[in-house]
């Protein structure tokens, strides 16, 4: 599993981009995105910036926020966090180790992969809100 992931990443770059891998893969899992609320921050700087300083003001109207930074600093782990507290290093291997199967039938990239766990662990931790950082 873990052999896996590490080519998925190594791979990152080679893959043309388009939107019909990931969208196959949520169509195919009856589309979860449509089951969150979710702010989408784009562009070319302060992105990730702009995702903290909104899951903070979210997070201070008492919501409950998912966020998702594209990329990590350190840690895969930090890509992915709820109300600021990153997603657990065993819990992070065990959607990596559930959704390997699904990753490898769409082809997904290491990116669209990351994505799709962060979407579903908001889902499954029943967030308000998720702000995912494009990349």
């Amino acid at each position: 599993m873990l052999e896996f992931w590490e080519k998925l990443k190594r791979n990152e770059q080679n893959f043309t981009p388009t939107d019909e891998r990931i969208k196959r893969a949520l169509k195919f899992l009856g589309e979860p995105q449509k089951k969150l609320e979710v702010v989408l921050v784009g562009g070319t700087d302060g992105k990730g910036s702009t995702v903290s300083f909104l899951s903070s003001i979210l997070k201070g109207n008492n919501l409950k926020v998912g966020s998702f930074y594209s990329p990590h600093l350190t840690r895969e782990e930090e890509r992915i966090r709820i109300n600021s507290e990153p997603i657990g290093e065993e819990t992070f291997r065990n959607y990596v180790k559930d959704l390997t199967p699904l990753i490898e039938r769409f082809s997904l990239t290491y990116f669209e992969a990351c994505t799709l766990l962060a979407l579903l662990y908001f889902l499954d931790l029943k967030v308000d809100v998720g702000v995912f950082e494009a990349v």
